[in-house]
């Protein structure tokens, strides 16, 4: 598997010079772009990521298909497990006024 394909790569140019001589060196780097929570009938331009189904996923050719039909598409991150629910506990003011903070006085 190779690096991720971009046609909007982040480009830059290092420029040294010495007297008349010059010398340039470019870099690219494919930057995905977020354009959000997925849109039925939107296309996708290779780079984009978007959330879908919980997870984030990035193009990876030009796409309209949603991103778990196997088309165009990378997960990049998967769903996280749902966290549970908070206890219900007395609030600590009302255990310092009955005197139930197990602090010694």
């Amino acid at each position: 598997m190779g690096a991720p394909r971009s046609d909007r790569p982040f480009r830059f140019t290092f420029r040294f010079a010495k007297g008349d001589r010059v010398k340039e060196f470019t870099f690219s780097l494919p930057v995905p772009l977020d354009r959000g929570v997925f849109k039925d009938g939107s296309t996708y331009e290779t780079g984009d990521g978007v959330t879908w189904g919980g997870h984030y996923w990035i193009a990876q050719d030009t796409t309209t298909d949603k991103p778990d039909s196997g088309k165009g598409w990378r997960m990049a991150v998967r769903r996280g497990r749902d966290g549970k629910d908070p206890k219900a506990e007395t609030p600590v003011s009302s255990k310092v006024a009955a005197g139930r903070t197990g602090e010694k006085p």
